[in-house]
């Protein structure tokens, strides 16, 4: 079985907004111990935690917030992308380090 990626660090998430056109951006800050993902979301009007995992290239978080949001997606060597879902709903995002 191949090592997870490390994506340990402060990311930039771009994402199409689920109700309403345009886009927003919204930040994490992952601590990585092994494929377990946690750390800080914040976004343009709410902020917490969050915890997920990554299997393979693929990952998973879901942040601890009001408003629950569950990101899945692909890792890249150019950083992540795929989908978020807000109450059944979802739409695109995609990301990239902020530490380089």
């Amino acid at each position: 079985m191949q090592p997870a990626p490390n994506i340990a660090g402060s990311w930039t998430i771009y994402a199409y907004n689920i109700d309403h056109p345009g886009s927003s951006l919204k930040t994490i800050q992952v601590s990585q111990n092994g494929n377990i993902i946690s750390g800080t979301f914040r976004g343009p009007h709410q902020h917490g935690k969050f915890q997920g995992w990554i299997n393979g290239n693929h990952i998973e978080f879901s942040t601890d917030t009001n408003e629950i949001l569950t990101f899945r997606g692909q890792i890249t060597p150019q950083g992540m992308s795929g989908l978020y879902g807000m109450h059944g709903r979802h739409a695109p995002w995609s990301a990239e380090r902020t530490n380089q």
